[in-house]
């Protein structure tokens, strides 16, 4: 291997700066290592994703973890199985917005992918951490909230009541307090939503429905709120 070596003045950009100089023979060991543990994965001649082996759980195995790939295999990746690699799920919803330009397409995949019951337990995984980390991708978008609506439908179908409780509580710990005045012309005029609770039953009053397209919609009223 031909010796390469500095020529020039080095200036650092602070003070107390230290350099550290490694072996060139090293340094290229350490390219090459790195380009042994990367994986790619083709379909048909076309790349669709790129895992790298990396060291997991502490230390005590190794797994190839996804590294990069189209917008279709990573949100696939959601429901397949993730314990090497346990944070993709909350780095998936830290970074979609760089790659998929609507939520929407998320959210409509994982209502059909909740149908499958191989799926049921990690689509549900996921809504849980996307409501909990980034509720605010949901109450920005009234597309969302009504996903939230049919997803909370579904876990009542397929009687999850314990993960339809812990949805419900997620909403009420991460929703933002408002006051929405709703103006009508006169007294007669419907109300466009409809209440649970009160006085007689001695629960708190909350909102059950909102009637698409109305008025209530349109500022911003939405079911669950109290």
């Amino acid at each position: 291997m031909e010796k390469m070596y500095q020529k020039g003045v080095m200036r650092t950009k602070c003070e107390d700066c230290q350099f550290v100089c490694v072996a060139q023979s090293d340094y290229y060991k350490i390219l090459h290592q790195g380009e042994e543990n990367i994986k790619r994965h083709e379909e048909n001649g076309k790349l669709l994703y790129v895992t790298e082996l990396r060291t997991v759980d502490s230390g005590r195995n190794k797994a190839h973890v996804i590294i990069r790939g189209t917008p279709e295999r990573l949100l696939m990746q959601l429901v397949e199985d993730n314990s090497m690699d346990v944070t993709y799920v909350e780095d998936f919803l830290l970074a979609y917005r760089t790659f998929i330009d609507d939520s929407k397409i998320i959210a409509d995949k994982l209502l059909v992918w909740f149908d499958d019951p191989r799926y049921r337990d990690r689509v549900t995984r996921v809504v849980l951490l996307w409501v909990h980390n980034h509720f605010t991708d949901f109450e920005t978008d009234v597309r969302m909230m009504e996903f939230l609506e049919q997803f909370e439908f579904k876990l009542e179908r397929e009687k999850m009541l314990g993960q339809q409780r812990l949805l419900n509580i997620a909403c009420a710990t991460k929703a933002r307090t408002r006051v929405i005045t709703l103006c009508r012309s006169t007294r007669e005029e419907v109300l466009h939503f409809s209440i649970l609770g009160g006085y007689e039953t001695g629960f708190a009053t909350f909102i059950s429905k909102v009637d698409k397209c109305s008025k209530a919609e349109e500022v911003g009223l939405k079911r669950g709120d109290q």
